[in-house]
């Protein structure tokens, strides 16, 4: 993973507290990457987000990118509000959802949200009420578990549909 904490520069292995194993699970779109983590950007994905935003490319690295960070060839999406400036906040009854999903930086495409990760499980306790097994099984009231699944499939029905 080459996913930054935000305000350091450590490249950010498997978290602390989450499950071994890489038990999978679908994104629930929590939104909580977003939160603990600034992606980096390269120059060509930064011109590339900067094309589909229609703006000037130096424009967009005055509007969207960490000024505290520099590594050459390498940028940092700023935040706001302590997350992804992209980032769009959930509303009543939905989840929350990246401004430039299609345009994604590789490090977020390469996450995989998984119940090895205690962001996953921290979202899926905070929003659902539910817990996870060490070998997967999600624990919880079976109304709840249902209720979680069925979201799930919602969210893959749309992005199929």
């Amino acid at each position: 993973m080459d996913l930054k904490r935000k305000h350091s520069r450590e490249a950010a292995d498997r978290p602390e507290g989450g499950l071994p194993g890489g038990t999978a699970i679908a994104c629930f779109r929590c939104g909580l990457c977003c939160r603990r983590y600034q992606p980096p950007v390269t120059v060509d994905e930064a011109e590339a987000i900067a094309a589909a935003l229609e703006m000037a490319f130096d424009d967009f690295l005055d509007r969207y990118v960490d000024d505290r960070w520099f590594e050459p060839g390498v940028f940092l999406l700023d935040t706001d509000n302590d997350a992804c400036v992209f980032l769009e906040p959930a509303a009543e009854g939905r989840p929350v959802l990246c401004r430039i999903h299609g345009l994604r930086p590789q490090a977020c495409r390469d996450w995989q949200p998984g119940l090895d990760k205690k962001e996953c499980l921290e979202a899926l306790e905070r929003d659902w009420g539910l817990r996870a097994s060490p070998s997967g099984k999600l624990l919880g009231p079976r109304e709840g578990v249902g209720r979680f699944r069925a979201f799930v499939r919602s969210l893959d029905r749309q992005r199929d549909g």
